[in-house]
C-alpha cells in the first residue's frame, strides 16, 4: 500500500475515534494544567510518546504518566519525556512485557511450526481494577456483541 494512502487511512481512523470518544465535545485545553495520561501498559511506548508530545505542544504545566505494567526500557524512555511516571509492574527481559503481564504471550502453532505470539484476548475490568470477565482466543465475528452483552449495552 502506498505511504500516502496509509497516512490518509490512519487520519480517517483517528477522526472516527475522535468523533466517537469526544461525542461533539470540544477538546480540553491543556495549557497550564496538570495532565495525567493513563494507558493499560507500555509495550514499545510509542503511543505514550505521542500523547506526551501532544500535551507538551499544548503547554501542559506538568505531565504525569500512570500505567499498570511496562518494560523497563520503555519506562526509562517515557520518564525522560514527562515529569513523573507511576508504574506498578516494571518488567525486564522480554520486550513483550505487557503481553506477558496480561498472560497473553503464548506458544502458538501454524502449519506445523511453533512460535511465540499474542493470544487475542479481551478483559473486562471493573472500577476497582478487578478482572471480572476474560475472553481468550478471541475471534472477531460475534465478539463485540459478547462484550456489549457483558457491559449490558
Amino acid at each position: 500500500m502506498r505511504a500516502d494512502l496509509q497516512v490518509e487511512l490512519g487520519n480517517q481512523k483517528v477522526a472516527r475515534r475522535e468523533q466517537t470518544y469526544r461525542q461533539q465535545l470540544p477538546p480540553v485545553a491543556l495549557e497550564h494544567r496538570h495532565v495525567i495520561i493513563v494507558d493499560d501498559g507500555l509495550a514499545s511506548g510509542f503511543t505514550m510518546r505521542v500523547a506526551i508530545a501532544s500535551a507538551r505542544k499544548q503547554h501542559a504545566a506538568e505531565i504525569m504518566v500512570a500505567i499498570p505494567t511496562a518494560h523497563a526500557e520503555s519506562v526509562v524512555d517515557v520518564a525522560q519525556r514527562c515529569d513523573h511516571v507511576y508504574c506498578a509492574n516494571v518488567r525486564e527481559g522480554l520486550r513483550y512485557a505487557v503481553a506477558d503481564a496480561y498472560g497473553v504471550w503464548k506458544e502458538k502453532s501454524m502449519y506445523g511450526r511453533t512460535y511465540m505470539g499474542i493470544e487475542r484476548s479481551t478483559f473486562l475490568i471493573d472500577e476497582e481494577g478487578v478482572v471480572t470477565e476474560a475472553w481468550r482466543k478471541v475471534k472477531a465475528k460475534g465478539h463485540a456483541e459478547l462484550v456489549a452483552d457483558a457491559l449490558s449495552l
